[in-house]
């Protein structure tokens, strides 16, 4: 297929927000090309505090529109608002300059919108050598997942084709200064508010050679939550059912709060505990319900003990992020083992898809 046939207005603006220039950003832009995709693209490259040599500039310019954002912050969110701000296309896809797209990615994911008439499709997740197991649907029948019955409140990744309108219409953007989890906010708010729909045999990919990414950067304790904090006092989240609510929450209290405690270092616990302790009440105000779906794991985290028993220890290992908290929930498909089971079944079920496709 020749990119001649593509010489048309794109369809969708690819924006590469770029915080570093290596040969991964050259990997990345190439993939996401009209005629590796089978689909009309622009790519637009937004360059974050970033300055470019000479050649590097030419390079990227052959195949891409480039773009400056030199806000002196050290978060995703202002590159990825200026490639909003620039792009015109009817739907729009973000891709991290460490990662690439497999051929036809984006058409599938296209061909996928006109089919169930979504705003939001979501492509398969390649990651460390596997598929992610979320959201929690295996049938290739086309259809707008559910909130609840798909669990899509887990799948908070960036990647995923967006029809730009919704954006405008409803004023979603970036949130301004956050360093981490942006990308939860944005995604929960549209998951709330457009049909969602998912193409199993798009396939989008993590490398595994990626470096640190501005998000996983060590952050102060004030700033470890302030996604959080957005999110706990969105006004569109009062909008939500009880279910979604209780859902929204437990994926806050589980990874966010519960699974940064467990993954900072001894020092950083100490610094951050009352943050951790003020994240966790807050969340706890707003869904009383979302304690039920919890695994033991995740309360005994949510304790946050500076000097943790041995019984504690045990129980903060993996197995226990199987045992429910509750036993009403524990053979619903919320409990934490029915979760995992189901999850199992979805990267199972893309590995069968994605062989198929090619």
């Amino acid at each position: 297929m020749e990119f001649a046939e593509f010489m048309t207005e794109p369809v969708i603006d690819v924006i590469v927000p770029v915080h570093r220039t290596d040969r991964a950003v050259d990997v990345a832009v190439a993939s996401a090309q009209s005629s590796v995709q089978g689909i009309a693209t622009r790519v637009l490259v937004v360059l974050h505090n970033l300055d470019l040599d000479e050649a590097a500039r030419v390079r990227l310019e052959e195949s891409a529109t480039v773009l400056r954002c030199d806000d002196g912050v050290a978060s995703p969110s202002g590159p990825r608002n200026t490639g909003l701000g620039a792009a015109s296309a009817p739907f729009v896809f973000f891709l991290d300059s460490d990662d690439r797209l497999a051929p036809r990615c984006l058409r599938r994911l296209h061909d996928a919108a006109e089919a169930t008439a979504t705003d939001v499709v979501l492509p398969s997740l390649w990651v460390s050598r596997r598929y992610v197991g979320t959201p929690l649907v295996w049938s290739r029948r086309a259809r707008v997942l559910d909130i609840v019955d798909h669990d899509l409140f887990m799948r908070s990744h960036v990647p995923a084709l967006i029809r730009r309108r919704v954006l405008t219409s409803s004023g979603i953007r970036y949130p301004d200064g956050i360093r981490t989890s942006e990308d939860l906010v944005v995604m929960a708010h549209l998951y709330a508010i457009a049909p969602t729909s998912v193409a199993l045999d798009a396939v989008y990919l993590v490398l595994d050679d990626a470096v640190e990414r501005a998000s996983t950067a060590p952050l102060p304790p004030n700033e470890r939550f302030a996604a959080v904090r957005l999110l706990l006092e969105a006004p569109w989240v009062d909008r939500l059912d009880v279910r979604q609510r209780d859902l929204l929450v437990r994926r806050i209290l589980s990874v966010n709060v519960a699974g940064a405690w467990r993954d900072a270092s001894e020092p950083a616990r100490s610094r951050s505990r009352e943050e951790h302790v003020t994240a966790r009440d807050r969340a706890f105000g707003r869904s009383p319900g979302a304690q039920a779906l919890l695994s033991v794991r995740d309360l005994v985290s949510l304790r946050f003990d500076d000097d943790p028993g041995w019984v504690a220890r045990v129980l903060m290992t993996r197995p226990f992020g199987l045992v429910p908290v509750s036993l009403k929930v524990a053979m619903t498909r919320h409990a934490p083992m029915v979760r995992e089971g189901r999850s199992w079944l979805v990267r199972h079920r893309r590995r069968r898809v994605s062989a198929e496709a090619g």
